[in-house]
């Protein structure tokens, strides 16, 4: 399969007759695998249908169905407070170690565990003598999965698939001049962690590429981080959001202010509990959205974190151990095969998200997916959850289909990384609905060329254009075999 993949800086691209000479122009082509076919699967046109390539965030589909299939649509996250064992209170206090069991939630909040401490607070809770274990057993393994980018690590679109999540496992700031000329890192005085800035401000982007910096994250141990390079001065503070790396140490000092400002006294420790453990005597349980309802977020927005987290949740009930993208990744394939008769033992799936670079699929078992996705709404509802184009989601605002012959016609999962760009959908068409998939690999676009299309779109919104207004008004594409 590496062979495989190494082949692809060989391949020749050939335009499609329906995309005109769009990347004909550029200086470098890219690699395109696309299939069309109708529900029933009867392919109607097709190119490269068998070639690995990178899935980026149509992997999302892929994740969504098996999630579905197994899980349910009624399926929740729990995040709970418990004791070991039965504990009778002794003048408002638990002389026992108490457990915060969290198991992924990828929708759990600051203000929903201090919902919970005021539960057990008014349960008659006014002291904890025990320690604190936050277990975390739910997933093993790594935080992010084998083949991200080590570099987009501190950023929150890659926050880490723990079982313990609090906000998204990310932390808003922002970066600023002062009056006096120095930079300024701004965090909230909540936020337990650390960022020591070396920046410093440039007035113009030619003085930044002249210098050839940029602003760039180290990222420490125990939530501590640096940030250093240089950034062209604006008016407003520039947003920035780092992600937690630390979740359990995160966890912790949280939990800490939260229990003082809860009114709830603890002399033990706080500290991590790593192991799969049996249920103790729940006090109190917070409950996640409906799995639907994360799944419609995940598709529509292309969450990542819920993807992956959704991802090693499969690993966890499918297998009944601690979940992780290795086993994420046996139970998709499993789950698909028994119950859509859908075969994608050749594929690699090292997330649920499609950060990882290592992920390699097809077009033509994106499309298969698809079909499958297309033909059982009944049960699956998935289909609404896709993006629709100039309606909502990543397609909301997606130049290539901001005409009014497109809009609400594709509904699609979308999915970009560096030089890749793919979706996987269907569209309504005069002859009938149209199943598809295409990917575009080693695209590249060079500062000197985005400038000619300043004002018109660029060779992939073009090619995006013809490719699914040539679908709309025929139901098929030019032949190009």
């Amino acid at each position: 399969m590496l062979r495989g993949v190494f082949f692809l800086s060989f391949i020749c691209f050939s335009t499609l007759a329906f995309a005109g000479t769009q990347f004909e122009e550029m200086s470098s082509k890219p690699v395109l695998a696309y299939v069309v076919a109708k529900p029933d699967g009867t392919i109607i046109n097709q190119q490269n249908r068998h070639l690995n390539l990178s899935p980026a965030s149509t992997q999302k589909l892929i994740t969504a169905t098996a999630a579905r299939l197994h899980l349910g649509g009624s399926y929740r996250f729990n995040t709970q407070i418990e004791t070991l064992t039965e504990a009778k209170l002794r003048q408002g206090t638990i002389e026992q170690d108490l457990r915060f069991r969290l198991s992924g939630a990828p929708d759990f909040t600051r203000k929903q565990l201090r919902d919970m401490l005021k539960t057990l607070k008014q349960s008659g809770v006014k002291k904890i003598s025990g320690d604190i274990l936050i277990n975390d057993g739910r997933f093993n393994g790594y935080h992010w999965s084998n083949g991200q980018s080590w570099n987009d690590l501190g950023v929150c679109y890659t926050s880490p698939a723990s079982a313990v999540i609090i906000n998204r496992n990310c932390v808003q700031g922002n970066l600023s001049v002062t009056k006096e000329g120095k930079t300024r890192v701004f965090i909230p005085a909540h936020e337990p962690i650390r960022v020591d800035n070396s920046t410093y401000a440039l007035k113009t982007w030619k003085e930044m590429r002249q210098s050839h910096c940029a602003l760039e994250l180290n990222r420490g141990d125990t939530n501590h981080y640096e940030l250093m390079g240089c950034f062209v001065a604006t008016k407003d503070p520039i947003p920035m959001k780092f992600s937690v790396n630390d979740p359990v140490t995160y966890f912790a000092s949280i939990l800490a202010a939260d229990l003082k400002g809860a009114g709830i006294t603890h002399t033990g420790v706080i500290r991590r509990e790593s192991t799969l453990e049996p249920e103790g005597v729940v006090l109190v349980r917070q409950r996640s959205a409906t799995l639907d309802s994360l799944l419609e977020k995940m598709l529509k927005k292309s969450d990542n974190l819920i993807a992956d987290v959704v991802f090693k949740t499969l690993g966890a009930e499918y297998y009944n151990q601690a979940g992780s993208f290795r086993s994420g990744e046996a139970a998709v394939k499993a789950i698909l095969k028994s119950q859509a008769k859908l075969d994608l033992s050749d594929a690699i799936m090292a997330d649920g998200s499609g950060l990882s670079r290592h992920n390699l699929v097809t077009v033509d078992q994106l499309l298969q997916v698809m079909q499958f996705v297309y033909n059982n709404d009944n049960k699956l509802k998935l289909l609404d959850s896709l993006a629709v184009s100039g309606v909502d989601g990543t397609l909301k605002w997606r130049t290539s289909l901001r005409v009014d012959a497109l809009k609400g016609k594709v509904r699609g999962k979308t999915g970009s990384l560096k030089s890749v760009v793919n979706m996987v959908g269907v569209i309504d068409t005069q002859q009938g609905p149209r199943l598809f998939a295409y990917m575009v690999s080693g695209y590249n676009l060079p500062p000197k060329q985005a400038r000619l299309y300043k004002n018109k779109l660029n060779p992939i919104r073009q090619f995006e254009r013809d490719f699914f207004t040539e679908l709309l008004t025929s139901g098929k594409t030019s032949k190009n075999k």
